[in-house]
């Protein structure tokens, strides 16, 4: 087995005494642990009861000095406890000495020089001896302290080197190492596949950051380098990497200076290929959607020509023959030119519909502000609508609070947020009633408008869809629509800076809110 060689900065001092007295690891260790100081106290007192027990017992027997056991207990002690205990120990061992050597007499007579001396030079060697065990104790302590944290500082080394190799082993990221000059010593498997170079050719001084950078990304190359001296890394960039076969790949580079130097760094190497790509992609897409909405534009635009321009033809040619205007009519005639006049407003409703979605989408929708009396504008819609509702046979419930203040917004607007929601109530509701109802949200800061009804209802999954371009709830193709009229309440109650909210269940009714404030603020 291969000897394991301790650090220099341990070899000396206490570590090479402990060798020299062939004191075993774990007993040396055991024997300079850290206890409570009682026990440390109880040794040193027992270990000097233990040497005067022994040398009284073998002391006809001892023809040399008897203070070898007192002086290895006062050793023991200091090397177990430390000063403290030593010095007691020595004390101790003092006692017992004087009791062998000095005979017990008051008398200073009895008392030689001889014996004076020898008990003098005892407590003095034993102090020495617990001064040196305690001191060696101490430096020992030190020494495991220290051989501790070069353990831990050693362990924690290889763990930062075993994660650093895991993410250059990883095939995740490029990384090279480089010098100033241009050279890349050292560069992972990423690296060298991006920029399409062999380790044989890495091997050979082949691969130069600086012959594989294009030109013009110079100037950013100072500024990295620049930034590298002040901080010690530089803020990831982009760039270009000229590849062996001529290509270019796009990079995002990281750099960091190595420790200790300020001419060889590691760099981190992102390849943006996919991402550019993506980009380009994506610019493409978003140059084919403008010209879609150009050319939905020029569309709505020939729509608001072409068509409405024709279409009040048509409507002011029927009105005029309803009206006899050219003559009577027959009964049978009346009919079609009813239906006619229905179809085609009907069909002015849904390109005012979609005219308004797009001048919405495209934000070209104004908004005329003007004081608005909601309770006037409510009589107004609902004389407009009674025809329907009558014809139904429904009851129409206002609740207008008192005195409700005047708005500043776009009366027509909300005039057509109503009509909306009015005629989908009516549209929607076979029999029972349909609610209004208007208060003032003084706290909120605006006006709270409900309608409410008894029709079908909404069942739960339509609730979230319901303001949806184009979509329909059940019975449309029974009471007809275009899908759009939701959606544009939506939007101008947002374009108004207002709220609107929906609660429903399923073949009870529903409840529209809407809330406007007082001041329009764009």
């Amino acid at each position: 087995m291969m000897k394991t060689e301790e650090p220099a900065a341990l070899v000396k001092g206490p570590i090479a005494w402990k060798r020299s007295l062939a004191v075993p690891e774990k007993m040396m260790k055991g024997l300079i642990k850290t206890h409570n100081p009682r026990i440390r106290y109880g040794i040193a007192v027992l270990a000097c009861l233990l040497a005067f027990l022994l040398t009284d017992l073998f002391f006809p027997l001892i023809h040399g000095p008897v203070f070898l056991l007192p002086l290895f207990a006062v050793m023991i002690s200091a090397l177990y406890g430390g000063g403290g205990p030593g010095m007691l120990a020595t004390f101790l061992s003092g006692l017992a000495f004087a009791y062998y050597f000095l005979p017990w007499s008051l008398d200073p007579a009895a008392h030689t020089i001889s014996n004076i001396a020898r008990l003098g030079l005892f407590v003095l060697f034993s102090s020495l001896v617990s001064w040196v065990s305690a001191s060696f104790r101490s430096a020992y302590r030190d020494a495991e302290a220290a051989r501790a944290e070069a353990e831990a500082a050693r362990q924690s080394l290889v763990e930062r080197e075993a994660r650093f190799r895991r993410v250059v082993e990883s095939n995740m990221i490029g990384i090279m190492f480089w010098e100033i000059e241009g050279a890349i010593t050292e560069a992972n498997a990423v690296f060298l596949q991006m920029v399409g170079y062999t380790r044989e050719d890495l091997a050979m001084g082949k691969v130069c950051w600086k012959e594989m950078t294009p030109p013009e990304y110079h100037p950013l190359h100072e500024s990295a380098f620049d930034e590298l001296a002040a901080r010690g890394v530089c803020a990831p960039f982009e760039k270009e990497y000229i590849r062996k076969d001529g290509s270019r790949v796009p990079v995002l580079v990281g750099c960091a200076l190595l420790e200790g130097f300020q001419d060889r760094g590691v760099c981190f190497v992102l390849d943006m290929t996919e991402r550019k790509r993506m980009e380009e992609a994506l610019k493409q897409k978003t140059a084919e959607a403008e010209e879609a909405n150009r050319f939905k534009s020029r569309l709505v635009s020939t729509i608001s020509h072409d068509l409405r321009t024709p279409l009040n033809a048509i409507l002011g040619y029927t009105h005029l023959l309803l009206d006899k205007m050219y003559g009577s009519i027959a009964e049978d005639q009346k009919s079609p030119l009813e239906r006619i006049e229905k179809n085609a407003n009907d069909l002015l409703k849904l390109i005012n519909e979609v005219l308004d979605l797009s001048k919405i989408e495209s934000g070209k929708m104004s908004v005329d502000l003007g004081p608005v009396e909601i309770p006037s504008l409510i009589e107004e819609i609902l004389t407009d609508l009674k025809p329907l509702w009558d014809q139904k046979g429904l009851a129409m419930r206002r609740d207008m609070a008192k005195a409700l203040p005047t708005i500043e917004s776009d009366a027509m607007k909300i005039k057509q947020i109503l009509t909306n929601l009015l005629s989908n109530a009516i549209k929607f509701t076979d029999q029972g009633e349909i609610r209004i109802v208007a208060e003032n949200r003084s706290k909120q800061g605006g006006i709270e408008i409900v309608i409410e009804d008894t029709g079908i209802g909404l069942r739960p999954d339509a609730l979230s869809k319901i303001f949806e371009v184009f979509y329909q709830v059940d019975g449309v193709k029974k009471t007809g629509g275009s899908g759009l009229g939701l959606a544009i309440v939506r939007d101008f109650v947002h374009l108004l800076k207002g709220k609107i909210t929906v609660r429903s269940e399923y073949g009870k009714g529903s409840i529209f809110t809407v809330f406007l404030p007082y001041q329009f603020s764009p």
